[in-house]
């Protein structure tokens, strides 16, 4: 029974429907996978693995070797073609990315995560145009997608639609009111706007005991950016770390804009633009604030 089931994902992905297919975790079609005799579905499930795991040139043979395999169909093998985007992401390499990504969407119209990531790698781009259109795809297809509107908040902003920014974050914090950056974003946009909302009162939902509450306490001025950066390098893992040390860099050069250290200010968005990794919006946003600053970016780098 077990076997019949492993051969009907791995012949078969065509019968499922895209929601079905989608709505498995690929950890637990690894772990199915794993179940199966023989040296060629053991093959394909570390194959499956990696591609889902991985990282690097690692992770783009895996699922290279899923795609070339012929295996699957439709929604498995859009699968297949997203996460290689993703390590041609991680890799820098935007235009490869978007090729999977692209190719991900016309085999399965309706991947909610593809129209994201490739709005985030045209984003990386500077294409903001392209990016807007994915994450209204991406919303369209699922307008319970927090990080959707996140992102296109994001892209709205920097490409100069404040309004429309802040509506998205707006709705963003709607969706999930424990989300802490949805409201961070929203006093960004509020205080350059001219329509605050009071920072104290929106964090009530907010668990003030972890990341990002250094940063929402920054913004309250109840604490200075250095005590951030600490805060933010305390978290002992390495992942995490790298994201909050981004993270603080950013904030920080945002609160230097309102206390009008300009200087400051680029010296942080370049250390952001310098570290982030480029999955994160505070590498694009830090980008585009240089970009108004009239800076060029740290081009020397190493996510």
């Amino acid at each position: 029974m077990v076997l019949a089931l492993i051969l009907a994902l791995l012949i078969c992905a065509p019968c499922l429907s895209h929601r079905l297919l989608w709505a498995i975790s690929p950890l637990w079609l690894v772990a199915i996978l794993m179940l199966a005799p023989g040296a060629v579905l053991q093959a394909f499930a570390d194959d499956a693995d990696t591609c889902a795991n991985g990282t690097g040139d690692a992770k783009i043979a895996a699922c290279t070797n899923i795609i070339t395999a012929a295996r699957w169909r439709g929604s498995g093998l859009a699968w297949a073609y997203n996460a290689r985007g993703a390590a041609y992401f991680a890799k820098d390499d935007f235009d490869g990315a978007i090729a999977d990504y692209s190719e991900a969407i016309r085999l399965d119209p309706k991947i909610t995560q593809a129209h994201k990531d490739r709005g985030l790698a045209y984003s990386a781009k500077g294409d903001l145009d392209r990016a807007l259109t994915d994450y209204s795809k991406a919303i369209l297809i699922n307008p319970k997608s927090e990080d959707a509107y996140l992102d296109r908040g994001v892209a709205n902003l920097y490409a100069g639609a404040l309004t429309r920014a802040f509506a998205d974050f707006d709705q963003a914090r709607a969706l999930d009111p424990k989300d802490a950056y949805a409201v961070l974003w929203l006093d960004i946009v509020g205080q350059r706007i001219g329509h605050p909302r009071p920072l104290s009162q929106a964090i009530a939902t907010i668990d003030m005991n972890k990341w990002p509450a250094p940063v929402i306490r920054m913004f309250l001025s109840q604490m200075q950016p250095a005590a951030v950066l600490a805060a933010a390098a305390a978290e002992p893992d390495a992942t995490k770390k790298k994201g909050q040390i981004c993270a603080a860099n950013f904030y920080s050069g945002v609160w230097a804009l309102r206390q009008n250290e300009k200087d400051n200010a680029s010296r942080l968005f370049r250390l952001a633009t310098a570290h982030c990794p480029k999955n994160l919006i505070e590498w694009s946003a830090a980008n585009a604030e240089l970009k108004a600053l009239g800076t060029p970016p740290e081009t020397s780098r190493h996510n």
